[in-house]
């Protein structure tokens, strides 16, 4: 373990930071254009319709587990500029404390807390500003409503399903 290694990816501003932080990816653009292609539609009809009765607790849970792997899969979206590379089901995966070791955080805070440690932790490129960048997509993600969230969903499948 080298502290100086660390330090230096969380202060300096590397070539390929800079390049990501600045990246827009399409759902910024217009959030609304996103409809799911034939693929994704049949993969929506295939799964089963489910009466989930849950109570409050368990709602703000699952909910708290979404931002975790969003925020997991923002990452690695931006990472590789919108491509999915042999890397990003690890990056999701390792980002994720949910899929990672099926620990579901109990607060917002918790939450977003052990994605910046990871995220600065884990990946190749570790830097402040991208996470923060990150966190920025996720609330516009989240902002945006059921069909972009859905649509990175399907893109978390895609990326696992490889």
């Amino acid at each position: 373990f080298d502290m100086e290694h660390y330090l230096s990816d969380y202060m300096d501003m590397n070539e390929f930071v800079g390049d990501v932080i600045h990246y827009q990816p399409r759902y910024m653009s217009n959030p609304d254009q996103f409809s799911c292609v034939d693929d994704e539609q049949q993969l929506l009809c295939q799964l089963p319709y489910q009466n989930v009765y849950a109570e409050k607790n368990e709602i703000k849970r699952a909910l708290i587990g979404l931002v975790d792997i969003l925020f997991a899969f923002v990452f690695d979206h931006l990472t590789n500029c919108g491509e999915v590379s042999v890397e990003s089901p690890w990056n999701v995966c390792k980002i994720s404390s949910q899929l990672s070791w099926l620990h579901t955080p109990n607060t917002l805070k918790e939450c977003l807390l052990l994605n910046f440690s990871r995220a600065l932790t884990f990946p190749l490129y570790r830097h402040f500003d991208f996470c923060s960048r990150v966190l920025e997509d996720l609330k516009f993600i989240i902002s945006s409503g059921r069909p972009l969230i859905l649509k990175c969903l399907l893109g978390v499948y895609d990326i696992l399903r490889k």
